[in-house]
């Protein structure tokens, strides 16, 4: 299923009552076809304050707004009508938010259902999120679809579609279950190699260019730090992926360590008997290992590469 189609719609939402548009009269019904999201509210509202029940009304008026959302973030493109609409939505949102505080209006849209909108709203934007976002598979596969589900999901086709304001929770949403997917992934890697396969991915797309990302105990001592604001190729807040890389960068030098100790110990195993006889191979077979852990890690950048020159010539 992909993002945008009927059955990502809020399943909290019961179907309208059939005669719900019929109780503020053709007013409310056209104005909730137009899309004049935040008239309709008013109409309600006065026809609360003669102690009409209009919670059916609402839950229409919270469709017909969800709607609007997902039609922006599926694949019909950029147009001045669609903006136009989702403008319209954050205006009721706010009109709503602001009604809440108020003590005379709030009491009626509580009873009507509308203090659960912004909850509804951060649902739909999830949910969507999770179908784009793909769940863990083969890994170079995988990084290559995250890569794609990235542009997607915080590029001009996802939240760049929602404008400013929605567009902001979209990416929180998004950031959010892109955190969690690859916290899975880590706990399924046991590989040096694969750590380094996460952690190159990971400067690019995280944080805008291979070699940016400082770990946090590195920007405490001065070196530094990368900018708050997105690189005009990485649209995610880089502040929310710090820790992960963090834990990243130090596995990976953590499992370089244990594999350049277990060669290293093979290597003097193999050539004990003859180190009196041929000093000369063993200590060229060791210094060859060396140089290859040096060189394996050459293309991540610092500090990687320079931890692990520095654990080797400690050897």
């Amino acid at each position: 299923m992909s993002p945008g189609e009927p059955g990502l719609r809020l399943a909290q939402l019961p179907p309208p009552e059939r005669d719900a548009g019929r109780r503020g009269g053709r007013g409310f019904l056209q104005l909730v076809q137009e899309g004049q999201v935040r008239e309709a509210c008013l109409s309600i509202s006065s026809s609360a304050q003669d102690g009409q029940d209009c919670g059916s009304q609402y839950q229409v008026v919270a469709q017909s707004m969800w709607q609007v959302v997902q039609q922006a973030l599926g694949d019909v493109g950029p147009s001045k009508e669609l903006k136009l609409k989702l403008q319209l939505v954050v205006d009721a949102i706010e009109w709503t938010r602001d009604a809440l505080q108020n003590t005379e209006e709030g009491g009626a849209l509580w009873d009507g259902g509308v203090a659960a909108w912004g909850c509804q709203l951060e649902r739909l934007l999830r949910t969507d999120a999770e179908a784009r976002v793909p769940t863990w598979d083969q890994l170079d596969l995988y990084l290559k679809e995250l890569d794609k589900a990235v542009g997607q999901g915080v590029g001009p086709q996802g939240a760049g579609q929602l404008g400013p304001h929605l567009g902001c929770v979209y990416k929180m949403c998004f950031q959010e279950v892109l955190l969690s997917r690859l916290s899975e992934v880590l706990s399924s890697c046991h590989h040096w190699e694969s750590y380094d396969m996460l952690y190159t991915w990971g400067q690019t797309a995280l944080f805008g260019q291979q070699g940016s990302f400082r770990s946090s105990s590195e920007t405490l001592l001065g070196a530094p730090v990368p900018s708050q604001e997105p690189e005009a190729d990485c649209l995610l807040n880089q502040l929310v992926f710090v820790t992960w890389m963090s834990q990243v960068q130090k596995t990976l030098v953590e499992l370089i360590q244990e594999v350049l100790t277990e060669c290293l110990e093979k290597v003097l195993i193999c050539e004990w008997r003859n180190l009196a006889t041929s000093p000369y191979h063993t200590l060229l077979d060791l210094f060859q290992l060396l140089e290859e852990t040096i060189n394996s890690v050459q293309h991540v950048g610092p500090p990687v590469a320079g931890w692990v020159q520095a654990m080797v010539l400690r050897r």
